[in-house]
C-alpha cells in the first residue's frame, strides 16, 4: 500500500481505543473485554486494514472495560483523570516504510526531510489515557401476582398467577484506555506531545 502523505506538518491524528457503539454493545453482552479500533481519523491517510494493525500495535493486550462503582464514582473518577496527566503515559514509534509517496512534496519540504528525516520514516507520536463512557442500562424484574387471597391453594386456583414485567433505566459509567496520536514525518516530538496534551485538555476526548 502506497502512503500519500500530505504535505502538513501532521500527517495525521487519531483516537484508538473503543467507539462509544462498541461499549454500549459490550455492556449489553456482558462482555467486558474487546479488540482496539480506530475510533477517529482527522485525514484518513490510510486504509482500514493499517488503522486496525495500528489499533492493535499501539494497543497489544486489547482492551477491558471496568465498570466505576457508584459509591466510588468521584474519587475514582478523579485518581483516574490525575493519572492522565502523568507523563509515563507518553510515548513514541517510528515505521519504516519503502513505498512513501514524497513526489507531491514541495522542494523546501524535502530539504527539510533530508535533513531532519533521511530515512522518511513515520513517527507517531502517542500518549495513553483513561476514557469515561456513561451507558444506559435496563434492568428487568419479574414478579408473581396472585390475585385471589394468599391462603388459596395455588392449585385450587382458576386464574394463573400473572406475570408481571417492570424494568428501570441506570447509567452506569464505565473506564478504559484510549491512545491519541499523531501521525508525522517530522520528529519535532516536543512539540507535537504539547499538541496531543492540549487537544486532550482542552475538548476532555
Amino acid at each position: 500500500m502506497t502512503k500519500k502523505v500530505n504535505q502538513r506538518l501532521i500527517s495525521d491524528l487519531c483516537i484508538f481505543g473503543l467507539k462509544p457503539s462498541t461499549v454500549g454493545e459490550l455492556v449489553a453482552r456482558k462482555d467486558l473485554e474487546a479488540d482496539p479500533e480506530l475510533v477517529y481519523s482527522l485525514f484518513k491517510l490510510f486504509d482500514e486494514d493499517y488503522y486496525s494493525q495500528t489499533a492493535h500495535y499501539l494497543l497489544p493486550n486489547g482492551l477491558n472495560l471496568k465498570k466505576v462503582k457508584k459509591e466510588k464514582r468521584l474519587q475514582e473518577i478523579n485518581s483516574i483523570m490525575f493519572q492522565n496527566h502523568k507523563k509515563q503515559s507518553n510515548f513514541i514509534y517510528a515505521f519504516k516504510s519503502d513505498d512513501m509517496d514524497l513526489k507531491h512534496l514541495r522542494k523546501e519540504e524535502l530539504e527539510l526531510l533530508a535533513e531532519v528525516n533521511p530515512e522518511h520514516k513515520l513517527f507517531c507520536i502517542c500518549i495513553r489515557i483513561n476514557e469515561f463512557s456513561m451507558v444506559e442500562c435496563r434492568e428487568e424484574d419479574e414478579k408473581s401476582l396472585v390475585l385471589d387471597n394468599e391462603h388459596i391453594d395455588p392449585a385450587e386456583q382458576e386464574v394463573p398467577p400473572i406475570q408481571r414485567h417492570t424494568s428501570k433505566t441506570t447509567n452506569e459509567i464505565y473506564s478504559s484506555k484510549r491512545v491519541l496520536s499523531i501521525f508525522t514525518l517530522y520528529p519535532f516530538f516536543e512539540f507535537f506531545e504539547s499538541v496531543l496534551i492540549t487537544l486532550f485538555n482542552e475538548l476532555k476526548i
